[in-house]
């Protein structure tokens, strides 16, 4: 049996803005998707999708890096004819809420032609993709992308969205637009180990969104002991450092895809509200105890505590 291979493609360089949920991608997305020749950005849900089915050895992995070749150079060909413009002024996805608007709308009017491919892989726009706790379970977009890409991987203090986490995960198994994989009836997230898989459904919703953040924290861990991006163009962006310092992290992106980094970018800041000035030390400190109290089962608190503890440490800004 003939392996499935894709060698031909258009390789132009890809932009992965991952994070877990809540995290500043959606502060980021806008603001890279403004230096040049980055293209209109994609959410992309089935690479996601299908790293996941891969993590779950659903799927194998020459496969998957396979599939994520093609979406990308799909990607890319829909976004020069502009078939997926998002003309919905309040979606993250949408036009408007990204730079270059006036460019993505003339993109409609260009005719289909055995032109495009030479066209795309002469400007070799770059590709800007945005996905969700991709970096847990990166190894098919290393094998797929390798040189190719620039992962900017968002975090964030779990003190500023455990909260939201625990708000949302109560449409699981209750609204269909909740679109993730969860194993077995009791909808335990994908990512949720074997050992705790039992006692995650006894928990309170507090205690799920903790050991949520835990288990995904696990897993990165474990991606950073291998050295998986040792080789890759890869840039941690801490939330609270972003806000704090936007031109900072746009010149080392701008340095790591070897375009220019404009300055003229400072005036978008101000649409996004930036800088922002640091939050209050007194008002996070109640804002932390008030919700370590709320999780009641001692060994998520422990791990949960240490976890804050570590992100505090390493990050000065919270």
């Amino acid at each position: 049996m003939n392996n499935i291979v894709r060698n031909n493609t258009y390789n132009n360089s890809i932009i992965v803005i991952d994070g877990m949920w809540r995290c500043g991608k959606s502060l980021l997305t806008p603001l890279v998707g403004a230096l040049d020749n980055v293209d209109k950005v994609k959410f992309d849900y089935h690479s996601e999708w299908i790293s996941v089915l891969h993590h779950l050895k659903k799927i194998d992995l020459e496969t998957t890096s396979v599939l994520l070749k093609m979406y990308a150079d799909l990607t890319t060909y829909n976004n020069f004819l502009g078939r997926e413009i998002n003309i919905r002024p309040n979606d993250d996805s949408g036009i408007f809420k990204n730079p270059k608007t006036i460019h993505y709308l003339k993109r409609i009017f260009k005719n289909d032609s055995d032109e495009v491919s030479s066209i795309i892989e002469k400007d070799k726009p770059i590709q800007l993709i945005n996905t969700h706790n991709v970096y847990q379970i990166s190894r098919p977009f290393i094998k797929a992308f390798s040189e190719r890409m620039v992962f900017l991987r968002c975090v964030r203090n779990p003190i500023s969205n455990i909260e939201d986490w625990a708000d949302y995960f109560k449409k699981v198994g209750e609204d269909p637009r909740e679109m993730n994989f969860y194993l077995g009836s009791g909808h335990v997230p994908w990512f949720v180990s074997s050992q705790n898989q039992e006692k995650y459904n006894s928990l309170e919703r507090i205690e799920k969104a903790a050991l949520m953040y835990i288990e995904l924290e696990s897993l990165a861990q474990q991606i950073d002991e291998q050295q998986a991006f040792k080789n890759i163009k890869y840039l941690e962006i801490p939330f609270e450092n972003l806000t704090k310092n936007p031109d900072f992290f746009l010149s080392e992106i701008s340095k790591m895809l070897g375009i220019k980094h404009h300055k003229s970018l400072i005036k978008y800041y101000k649409k996004l509200n930036l800088p922002r000035k640091s939050g209050d030390n007194k008002e996070y400190a109640n804002n932390k105890n008030s919700i370590l109290k709320k999780i009641k089962n001692k060994d998520i608190l422990d791990e949960f505590s240490k976890l804050v503890e570590e992100y505090e440490s390493k990050y000065s800004e919270i």
